[in-house]
């Protein structure tokens, strides 16, 4: 899934969901042009009739969800993200995601695509299993 998220000092920390309306006036730091996450964004926007990169208050693009994670903790603005990616913050207490009132949750699939003609080596078959076990619905 992917979700907004606030550094621990943000005005929203104390807040549940906040509406469309709020998170349009907000420093917002994307995603760079063509990545899978700011495609789903998109989407998923668009279904609420919102064009997100023009009405979005662009604070800056970053290349990573790594350095999105890092310029949200550091203050420059909110952004949404994968729940996977911030889940140590999450527990630290550094981050807090909020729900954005009329907008339903945003998530994403990913599948394993493998040739099943083709025997795969032991370190394949590690990583597959690894895979699968940490695989979540």
């Amino acid at each position: 899934e992917l979700v907004l998220v606030v550094n621990a000092r943000h005005r929203w920390t104390d807040k549940k969901t906040i509406s469309i309306n709020e998170l349009l006036e907000e420093p917002f730091i994307l995603r760079e042009p063509g990545s899978g996450t700011q495609k789903i964004i998109e989407d998923a926007f668009k279904k609420s009739g919102i064009d997100v990169i023009h009405s979005l208050n662009s604070a800056i693009c970053f290349g990573s969800s790594t350095s999105v994670k890092e310029g949200i903790k550091s203050g420059i603005g909110v952004s949404i993200i994968s729940s996977r990616a911030i889940e140590t913050e999450l527990r630290s207490g550094e981050l807090k995601t909020i729900r954005i009132k009329g907008l339903p949750a945003i998530k994403r699939n990913f599948y394993l695509i493998r040739d099943k003609r083709r025997v795969p080596s032991p370190a394949c078959r590690v990583m597959l299993e690894f895979l699968q076990a940490s695989a979540r619905d």
